[in-house]
């Protein structure tokens, strides 16, 4: 497939008119009024300005609020903006959400259809995993040190250093650092989640110095404080990690603690906790991914919550689609890479009803510049489409659990004619070998995963400066290559669930051609890596899953080694899970893991 013509776009990389591409329907921008009410422009719905009362909070029974525009009105007293807070905090709950969905409005923009049960079982985990958390970092010796210092970490922020910003839910992008200015060491740690820890959890970005999960992070962290210091939390557990320096550490608890009492004073009043749902769920997700790697298996008990109230909620606004997809992540990378599977386990109906890739939440995405013109999400590291693959995948996985822990294919295999109904139809195997027959078609810029000179987007042409995910590697001997880490990471991915599909569902031993051919396409991706052992790119942890699915499978010693330098350059980077994934890996093939003795980690 070659692109007849091409055309410089917003993201930055040049795309071609004949690249493929999600179909997700009309993606051209609505027009809202300039004037609408409040909950209009919320819930991106057009209002037709009638007052006191507009006909879409007339038809939902919603509290109609008219804001004036704020080109045209004088900057609040600080008295003024916390009254309005609270004013809208104390809403009754009556009015955030409606008992049953509205089939029109759902089309046209959000309706929270989750109950005040649901938001509270959001709020009970996140405080059990602020805890968690808390009491995992608190060792003995960082005791000891809190106790004899005698210079405790002060938390405190001051407020007239925080951005001035009200509960207007407009998101703003490309958020600069100094936005917030924090005072040391805050500002320090603010740093290392601006600059490492979000480039490692999303290295793919649409434009250069620009992260959209960031983005969407420090919008409601300069509302909501508890993100905020979970935010800092995560900087000062970064820099710990480098350090190793047990001031870091205090930090990191210090911001946990005060993030937990925080949240115990914001939500005395249990009608609020219906009202920061989102924050809530964001901050969820954000510690969770802190916590990757953690052999404790608490992780999926803290993501039930999100997981209850994400598969009720109807629809759609762009943030609850921002954290389905972050949790539609955790979902496959535990479904495919962790022998107990994810969170969806109980009914397959429940997760095809969640991993939808349906119009309004590609919409969402879009607008939160979280997906390209290709369909490239930038968090999953592959064209979203995969993600229906992936599930088809895991649904089947899903039915051998349930099998395996009912004893009821003892002596025999999953495939068997007997198994009643199958685990696996004709259909079902042919539906999935397509899907990942044509996503091995699809390319965002070149199939290969190397940019010839000719290509536009290849540095000689000085379109494209400063991409991670476009990066030139230089070798001793002269020669250089270009690489398109969107296309392989991609393209490793599907390797990925041909890989598991022929493994683990029909039951391809390793050491069969299949298997052994697809290991080596994958590694042939980092093959340079022998004669450049010390590069570096936050893109390249995007193959972190892959290498967690082959690693195990390879057989050739030299295969092994490979698999070595690239796990150990990825825990380098600050990829914690590396490192266990590596000492797990060296045990397969040392044949010291037996089935069922597998860690519960959730690996990022």
């Amino acid at each position: 497939m070659e692109a007849k013509e091409s055309s410089e776009t917003s993201d930055g990389y040049v795309n071609g008119e004949d690249s493929q591409q999600v179909q997700s329907g009309d993606s051209s921008k609505r027009k809202y009024s300039r004037n609408g009410c409040t909950e209009c422009k919320k819930r991106r719905m057009k209002c037709d300005e009638t007052k006191p009362s507009c006909w879409q909070c007339s038809r939902l029974g919603r509290e109609c609020i008219y804001i004036m525009n704020r080109k045209n009105k004088k900057r609040r007293s600080k008295e003024e903006i916390e009254r309005e807070k609270l004013n809208k905090a104390t809403r009754s709950k009556a009015q955030r959400r409606s008992d049953e969905p509205d089939p029109q409005s759902e089309a046209q923009g959000t309706q929270f259809s989750f109950s005040f049960n649901d938001a509270n079982l959001v709020y009970n985990d996140l405080s059990d995993l602020v805890n968690w958390r808390l009491e995992e970092a608190l060792t003995p010796n960082l005791k000891t040190y809190i106790e004899e210092s005698s210079n405790p970490f002060n938390t405190e922020l001051s407020t007239h250093n925080l951005p001035l910003t009200t509960d207007d839910t407009d998101m703003i992008f490309d958020i600069p650092l100094e936005m917030f200015n924090l005072g040391e060491p805050h500002s320090e740690y603010l740093k290392r989640y601006y600059n490492e820890f979000f480039t490692l959890v999303c290295p793919f970005t649409p434009n250069v110095n620009s992260n959209p999960m960031r983005d969407v992070l420090f919008n409601y962290a300069r509302r909501e404080t508890y993100l905020l210091y979970a935010i800092l939390a995560c900087g000062a557990m970064t820099q710990h990690r480098q350090t190793q320096q047990i001031r870091d550490d205090q930090a990191y608890c210090s911001y946990l603690s005060t993030c937990l009492n925080i949240l115990s004073d914001n939500f005395e009043d249990e009608t609020l906790i219906q009202v920061k749902v989102e924050p809530m769920l964001l901050t969820i997700l954000l510690l969770t991914t802190d916590c990757a790697s953690n052999k404790n298996p608490r992780w999926r008990a803290h993501l039930k919550g999100a997981k209850e109230l994400l598969k009720k909620t109807t629809v759609q606004s762009d943030t609850l689609n921002f954290c389905r997809n972050w949790l539609t992540s955790y979902e496959i990378l535990a479904g495919i890479t962790n022998p107990y599977g994810g969170i969806f386990q109980a009914d397959g109906e429940e997760l095809s009803r969640f991993i939808t890739n349906d119009e309004l939440y590609l919409n969402s995405l879009k607008r939160l510049n979280m997906i390209d013109v290709h369909g490239f999400n930038y968090l999953d590291g592959h064209i979203i489409q995969l993600d229906i693959a992936f599930r088809d995948i895991i649904r089947v996985m899903n039915k051998i659990r349930i099998l395996e822990n009912n004893g009821l294919i003892q002596g025999k295999t999953h495939l068997n004619s007997d198994i009643v109904p199958p685990v696996l139809t004709l259909t079902e195997w042919h539906s999935i070998s397509n899907q990942l027959d044509n996503l091995e078609e699809m390319f965002i810029i070149d199939k290969s995963g190397i940019i010839p000179p000719s290509n536009p987007n290849h540095p000689s042409h000085n379109r494209v400066k400063g991409f991670d995910a476009i990066d030139t590697v230089r070798f001793p001997s002269g020669d250089e290559v270009t690489l398109s880490w969107f296309d392989i990471a991609h393209q490793t991915h599907i390797i990925a669930a041909r890989v598991v599909f022929l493994n683990r569902v029909l039951l391809f031993e390793k050491n069969s051609i299949f298997i052994q051919e697809l290991v080596k396409k994958a590694l042939r991706y980092l093959e340079f890596l022998r004669i450049q052992p010390n590069y570096r790119n936050c893109c390249m942890t995007h193959l972190h899953m892959l290498i967690s699915v082959i690693g195990g499978l390879c057989l050739d010693e030299k295969d092994r080694q490979l698999v070595e330098i690239f796990l150990k350059a990825c825990y380098n980077l600050g990829l914690a899970s590396a490192g266990h994934n590596l000492e797990r890996i060296q045990r397969i093939w040392r044949n010291e893991v037996q089935s069922g003795e597998e860690d519960d980690v959730l690996t990022w």
